[in-house]
């Protein structure tokens, strides 16, 4: 195993000094390097630490920008820094996978590159796409090398990808490598970032990253949530999809922790050997957690029975873009997230039980909305579940209810963000924050299974969906 080398931390102040180079516009190769021979390039592999996260790993993007010019690519890697190719509008270097296809080859299955052409933001409450006007992104099917998985984190449904840890050993023949050591470049002076690479984000301008060098810099990257569109990965309660009261801020992924890792000054050489690069990973995201309190009240005599997986919390006013280099949030298109988390029962009596609710998010960023009143917009906390009632004869009934919360004053408490010099612009103030619901949540079973009444008190609003 490689060395693991600390490395300093920080591009955020960097200027690229730019040399004007005549580039066409299109997504053709282009011949960006001086035509020198081998003599001119120069050997690099990287070595990622991931900063003690055991989670899964995901590939890897690794962004490059020679210094006095404008020569720029950007590389795909798999989580162990194996190279797998680099940008298809990069120009050919021999050595150097290009063509997605042939790093397809070696595995099973998957997608062939496609052009993404919107934004990743798309959303009824704003628009958030000042990072530039090409948004062209290569995707594949966002597995790594066949040895490490999706990467981690939690999808929409709750559930929590496996461990990304050192392999057990299983007996099983291990794989064989698909990626590279190393790839080549021009030698030089680099200013370099690595960052996550999977299914749920995107990253803004990095066609254009390569393909109009003397406008776009790194300083212009973000990365980007996308917005969900397939309504089969939506949570779903009594067999029903999810009941959607706050449709003008669109759903993105709580797919887990993202990562950056950036190096202000690398110089690469060619002198024979190959040129390590080290980079420590660190997290781009803030962890949000949830705690609130709801009790259940029946008849004498009858039972509850809540399912813990049938607890369906989400959250409105998530950020869903960041600014690689210096961190920067804007504020003009928000999102909303499915915490990833269970109800637990943690006390009951004869016709009572009491439920405990833990969750949390990865998220760039969360803000509230301007006013703790309202039930829709901005900080906005709701949940559905499924409730079932059986009586002393043994009969059964369910119903899906949701009740809503504004906890706008609880996010404003928790010091998520702070304000920059443009109102709708922030930076993170922590890389973790808890957020406790004082109020309990109040449901009498017997008045929400009789349909008489909503039977709900204790928070904003609350609604019988329907009967199961």
């Amino acid at each position: 195993m490689k060395a693991r080398t600390d490395i300093k931390r920080g591009l955020a102040g960097i200027t690229l000094a730019i040399t004007a180079v005549c580039l066409a516009t299109s997504c053709e190769k282009m011949e960006i390097y001086d035509q020198g021979g081998n003599d001119n390039l120069a050997a690099l592999d990287i070595d990622i630490d991931w900063n003690g996260y055991a989670g899964t790993k995901s590939q890897v993007y690794l962004i490059v920008a020679r210094l006095n010019d404008t020569s720029h690519t950007w590389f795909v890697t798999d989580s162990a820094s194996l190279f797998l190719y680099e940008s298809p509008y990069s120009p050919a270097i021999e050595g150097n996978v290009t063509d997605y296809k042939e790093y397809e080859d070696g595995q099973q299955g998957g997608d062939t590159p496609q052009d993404d052409e919107g934004d990743g933001t798309g959303t009824d409450s704003g628009d958030d796409s000042d990072g530039g006007d090409d948004q062209v992104v290569v995707e594949e099917d966002g597995t790594d090398d066949g040895t490490s998985g999706e990467d981690g984190g939690e999808g929409s449904d709750g559930t929590e990808g496996n461990d990304g840890g050192e392999g057990e050993e299983t007996g099983e023949e291990e794989p064989a490598q698909i990626g590279k050591d190393a790839f080549k470049l021009l030698s030089g002076d680099y200013s370099m970032m690595v960052a996550t690479k999977d299914d749920w984000t995107t990253i803004d301008d990095i066609v254009s990253f390569v393909t109009q060098q003397d406008k776009v810099g790194m300083q212009h990257l973000r990365m980007v949530y996308r917005d969900i569109t397939d309504m089969a990965q939506m949570p779903t309660l009594g067999g029903k999809p999810y009941v959607d009261r706050n449709p003008g801020y669109r759903f993105i992924t709580n797919s887990g922790p993202k990562f950056v890792g950036k190096v202000g000054n690398a110089s690469l050489k060619n002198d024979g050997g190959t040129n390590t690069q080290s980079f420590t990973m660190q997290q781009l995201t803030q962890r949000v957690h949830f705690t609130f309190t709801f009790n259940v009240t029946a008849d004498e005599g009858d039972s509850i029975a809540i399912d813990s997986n049938n607890v369906v919390a989400e959250i409105a006013g998530v950020i869903p873009a960041i600014y690689l280099v210096d961190e920067t949030m804007r504020t003009n298109s928000l999102k909303r997230m499915f915490l990833t988390g269970e109800a637990t029962r943690t006390d009951s009596t004869a016709n009572k039980a009491t439920y405990r609710y833990e969750g949390y998010i990865d998220a760039f960023g969360l803000l509230a909305g301007a006013d703790n009143e309202v039930v829709s917009g901005p900080g906005v906390l709701r949940i559905g579940m499924e409730l079932s009632l059986i009586n002393a004869d043994g009969e059964k009934t369910s119903k899906v209810i949701t009740a809503t919360h504004n906890i706008c004053a609880a996010i404003n408490n928790a010091g998520l963000t702070e304000i920059e010099d443009d109102p709708e612009k922030r930076v993170q103030s922590t890389k973790e924050a808890s957020i406790s619901i004082g109020e309990t949540l109040d449901i009498d079973a017997t008045a929400v299974m009789a349909g008489d009444s909503n039977g709900i008190t204790g928070w904003d609003e609350a609604e019988i969906e329907f009967d199961i």
